[in-house]
């Protein structure tokens, strides 16, 4: 039997439940989960704009064939420094990337996707959501004008000089 599980590295409990007309049964087993290759990558929470930063990405081979493994990493919402395009992992062996980030001027959300093939041919893929938020404190300006009978007063552009668009 195949069970469709979200990226997960770990042990997963799998319990049974049996019955018939002349009894009841049942059995339990911790079962380990993991991909051939293990990826871990450690991110920031949230960065602001114009924030640099890094990304550590651990690799560590778990079981299947080692040898050369590709690598493509890719950023969304985010500037990312040069990536290798693949690494070589011995059986049992780890390496690490530590990678810079940069952060653009916007806030919003991005993503940081790394898909490593192993030699079998087999892809893992590994999805880092990544925010871009402003840490900046609440500002409030108050403008008070005096108009005459028949004025008007007309909100150009630089009546917000010095905020961040949005």
């Amino acid at each position: 039997t195949v069970f469709d599980l979200p990226a997960f590295n770990g042990t997963v409990r799998l319990m049974a439940v049996v019955w018939s007309d002349s009894g009841v049964g049942q059995a339990g087993a911790d079962v380990l989960v993991r991909d051939p290759v293990v990826v871990t990558a450690s991110a920031p929470r949230f960065l602001a704009p114009g924030d640099e930063s890094r990304l550590l990405l651990e690799f560590a081979h778990a079981s299947g064939p080692a040898g050369r493994m590709g690598l493509d990493v890719t950023a969304q919402g985010v500037a990312l420094g040069p990536v290798p395009s693949g690494l070589d992992l011995a059986e049992g062996g780890r390496a690490a990337l530590d990678l810079p980030l940069v952060a653009p001027g916007a806030t919003g959300t991005g993503a940081i996707r790394v898909t490593l093939t192993t030699p079998a041919g087999r892809v893992l893929t590994r999805e880092v959501p990544l925010e871009v938020r402003a840490t900046d404190p609440p500002v409030l300006r108050q403008s008070r004008f005096t108009l005459a009978a028949g004025q008007a007063f007309t909100v150009t552009p630089d009546v917000f000089a010095g905020f961040r668009p949005g």
